[in-house]
């Protein structure tokens, strides 16, 4: 058999609660962006990153 021999990929359905369908679609990038706004008026703000 070859090193490039494929396997075999299994099949799983994910049920999420639906809760989380009322979740946002906020990206990291439009948090940061905010948090630099808000920087910059003076207000403290806690990186994570």
């Amino acid at each position: 058999m070859s090193a490039l021999t494929m396997e075999k990929a299994t099949h799983y359905e994910l049920h999420l609660a639906e809760r989380m369908s009322r979740l946002g679609t906020e990206t990291a990038f439009e948090v940061l962006n905010r948090a630099r706004a808000l920087e910059r008026q003076g207000k403290d703000i806690v990186h994570l990153e």
